[in-house]
C-alpha cells in the first residue's frame, strides 16, 4: 500500500482530494492507494479502493469506488493481500 495519512480536528469522512493524492502516489510505485485519517473524538478510519479488497480474496473488480474501514479491518486486509501474494 501507498499510505496517505491525515489528521484534522473536525470532519467525518475521507476527502476526495486525499483520495486523488493517494492514487497519484500509488500509481508511481505500483501499489494500492489508501488514506488513513483521524478526526478529533472519532476512531481512526482507512479509505481503500474496492480493488484492494477484491485482491485480498483473489478476485478483480473494475470499480472506482472506495470503502471506509476500521484500522483493524485494514490490518486484516493487508495481511490477506500479503498472504495471497507470498
Amino acid at each position: 500500500f501507498a499510505i496517505e495519512a491525515k489528521r484534522y480536528a473536525i470532519g467525518n469522512g475521507c476527502k476526495p482530494e486525499w483520495i486523488a493524492q493517494a492514487t497519484r502516489a500509488a500509481a508511481k510505485i505500483g501499489k494500492f492507494p489508501c488514506v488513513v485519517f483521524k478526526f478529533d473524538r472519532l476512531p481512526i478510519r482507512v479509505a481503500v479502493p474496492f480493488s484492494a479488497i477484491a485482491a485480498a480474496f483473489d478476485t478483480t473488480t473494475k470499480s472506482e469506488e472506495w470503502a471506509h474501514i476500521s484500522l483493524e479491518g485494514f490490518a486484516y486486509l493487508a495481511r490477506e493481500i500479503m498472504a495471497w501474494r507470498a
